[in-house]
């Protein structure tokens, strides 16, 4: 992920890990006050970035993640945030479910891989979507996408691989003055480390998939 792209997602990525960990120690925290400062990270986010295009696909697969895990984690905000999500009010749909992996397609044609590799990101820290619907495998199928998470995650991996003209994933984003320690199971996707962990996913499945496809001697 180029530098000015991390450097935009990485506070949100950052203030949702942080939240995570406080609701898995059960302190109360205001739901209201939680999606205001996420919206005032994506608008100074969206001021950093000066690809347009890139950032609104990368901020609807944002919006998408922080409403999945806010909605399906239990806590004291969840009807609240399950009626009033980051999705409608950035983008005034309701259909995470599906559309964000059609525009994570359309992520895949940027000439630039920051985008797709937002939404790579987001399935990796648990974005299901579709795919955890009883009728997954039909609806992948209408959608003409790989019917199983684990096939969609294979094929993003190889895209982002293949990248062209890109510059290397940065190694050490910066973390925003004063942020929150992270000691809970949230710590091992902090956003200090995520772009490492992104780059060796993508090596890794990679390097499987080839391994599979090579003809046994």
């Amino acid at each position: 992920m180029s530098p000015q792209f991390s450097a935009a997602v990485d506070p949100i990525l950052l203030k949702v890990i942080a939240l995570m960990e406080r609701i898995e120690k059960n302190e109360v925290t205001s739901p209201q006050w939680e999606r205001q400062s996420l919206e005032t990270l994506f608008r100074e986010a969206e001021g950093q970035v000066t690809d347009a295009a890139a950032w609104n696909l990368a901020k609807y697969a944002l919006a998408s993640w922080i409403d999945d895990l806010l909605i399906t984690t239990p806590w004291s905000g969840h009807d609240w945030w399950e009626s009033n999500s980051l999705e409608f009010a950035l983008f005034k749909t309701r259909d995470r479910a599906t559309k964000f992996f059609l525009r994570a397609k359309e992520a895949a044609e940027l000439p630039r891989r920051d985008a797709l590799e937002v939404y790579y990101l987001c399935v990796i820290l648990g974005f299901r979507g579709l795919y955890k619907l009883r009728e997954a495998e039909m609806i992948a199928g209408q959608l003409d996408l790989p019917i199983t998470i684990g096939g969609w995650t294979k094929n993003t991996a190889a895209a982002i691989q293949l990248r062209q003209g890109r510059p290397p994933i940065r190694e050490t984003p910066q973390s925003p003055a004063g942020a929150p320690p992270l000691e809970s199971r949230y710590t091992a996707v902090s956003a200090a480390i995520v772009t490492v962990i992104l780059s060796m996913l993508i090596a890794t499945l990679w390097f499987v998939n080839n391994l599979l496809e090579s003809p046994q001697v």
